[in-house]
């Protein structure tokens, strides 16, 4: 019993060593000399799963993303999957990226976080029905999260679903009117046709007659 205490403290205490050596190489700025450590080390998962979240971390990406494959060889990991499916995002090789998130989402059906990352994918894409879908199962699941309805009532518009989307950006507006200005700016980029104040108040309602007057309502270029 006591050698199973003691092996068991032994094995807590060296990843912890581990950990806060890595915690201080790292608040020094030293990245490059925590790389070449790990390198050296004989490649085992945990080292593998580190050197490829220093190299993100530094935008060396595509040695992250051979190193993210090489620990998945060793031993499948859905967090290494989407530390993987994020790094070919960054470099916009976003068809590897949905899917391995397809392939999580197979597993994990009702993983909401997958899924709204593979709507911002799909939406990236331009497959707006596909990012649709998605969006409108987890907004099912999780009806006041602004950032989730914000993509939703996006999607509406790039589809020509204007009546939807002013639906939902009017929910957002009723659960947080800091977004209002964001929403008017959405439209104004989205729709060409409002290009008055007097617009937006019909679009939105009456209720926003005294907002809009603090809005400086330029054409947006960018």
């Amino acid at each position: 019993m006591k050698h199973i205490i003691f092996l068991t403290i032994l094995f807590v205490t060296y990843f912890f060593g581990i950990a806060q050596e890595k915690e201080t190489v790292l608040s020094n700025g030293n990245y490059l000399q925590y790389i070449e450590k790990l390198k050296k080390e004989t490649p085992n998962f945990n080292n593998l799963v580190q050197l490829g979240e220093i190299l993100q971390q530094t935008g060396k990406i595509k040695e992250a993303i051979k190193a993210f494959n090489n620990a998945l060889k060793i031993k499948e990991n859905d967090a290494v999957k989407i530390k993987l499916a994020k790094a070919y995002k960054t470099i916009n090789q976003r068809e590897k990226a949905i899917e391995i998130y397809q392939n999580i989402l197979k597993k994990q059906p009702d993983n909401l976080l997958i899924k709204y990352r593979l709507a911002n994918l799909f939406l990236q894409n331009k497959a707006y029905k596909k990012s649709l879908d998605l969006l409108s199962e987890v907004c099912k699941k999780d009806s006041n999260n602004i950032t989730i309805l914000y993509k939703l009532a996006s999607v509406h518009l790039q589809l020509k679903n204007t009546k939807k989307a002013i639906f939902w950006f009017r929910k957002i507006i009723d659960l947080d009117s800091l977004h209002y200005k964001s929403i008017v700016l959405s439209f104004g980029k989205n729709v060409p046709k409002i290009k008055t104040k007097r617009q937006y108040r019909l679009f939105f309602g009456t209720r926003f007659k005294n907002k809009t007057k603090r809005l400086n309502l330029k054409p947006i270029t960018s």
